[in-house]
C-alpha cells in the first residue's frame, strides 16, 4: 500500500437504531455506511456509458452508482423519496467528473419505469447498463404476521420494479 492509500476500518459495534419507516434515511444511520473505497481509482472499463442505478441513493446501490461513475460511466438514480440521500450519490458521482440526474418516482408503477428510460434518453441519448437494486423488507416473527398489503408492497417494489424497468429499457 502506497502512502496514498488509506485503509477503512469499519466499526466493530453498532448502536440500536430504528427509523420506522421504509425506505429508511441513509443520512440518519450510524454509523453512516461506506459506499466509496477512496482507493480505487477507476480505468476507463465504462467510458461514455449510461447506468441506471435503482436504489442509487444509498447502501449498495450508492456504491456501484460511485464505481460505475470512477469507471467513467455518467447515471441516473430514480429515487422514492430519500432526497437528502440521493443528493450525495450526485455529490459524489460529480467528484469523478461524471453526470448524474435524479428522478423521484415510484417503480412499483410501470409508467414510472418508463419515465426513467425516457428521461435517460433524453438527457444522455443511450442507456447501456441497468442496475435494478430496490427493495423492502418487512421482518416479521411469524409468517402469519405478514399482512396482505405487505406482501403486495414487497412483490412491487422487489419483483415487479425489475420487470418494468427491464421492460423500459429494452429498444
Amino acid at each position: 500500500m502506497n502512502k496514498q492509500q488509506t485503509t477503512i476500518k469499519p466499526p466493530t459495534s453498532f448502536p440500536e437504531q430504528h427509523q420506522g419507516m421504509q425506505p429508511g434515511s441513509q443520512k440518519n444511520m450510524n454509523p453512516k455506511p461506506i459506499t466509496e473505497d477512496p482507493c480505487y481509482k477507476g480505468s476507463g472499463k465504462l467510458d461514455g456509458l449510461t447506468a441506471i442505478v435503482s436504489g442509487g441513493d444509498s447502501g449498495i446501490g450508492q456504491a456501484v452508482a460511485i464505481a460505475f461513475a470512477k469507471e467513467g460511466a455518467d447515471i441516473v438514480v430514480p429515487f422514492y423519496s430519500e432526497k437528502p440521500d440521493a443528493d450525495d450519490t450526485v455529490s459524489m458521482v460529480k467528484t469523478t467528473g461524471r453526470r448524474c440526474i435524479l428522478v423521484k418516482c415510484d417503480l412499483k408503477m410501470e409508467d414510472s419505469a418508463e419515465q426513467v428510460v425516457n428521461t435517460a434518453m433524453k438527457d444522455f441519448g443511450h442507456v447501456d447498463i441497468l442496475v435494478n437494486n430496490i427493495a423492502v423488507q418487512y421482518p416479521q416473527n411469524s409468517i402469519k404476521d405478514i399482512t396482505a398489503q405487505q406482501l403486495t408492497n414487497t412483490f412491487a417494489t422487489n419483483v415487479f420494479s425489475c420487470f418494468y424497468m427491464t421492460k423500459a429499457v429494452l429498444p
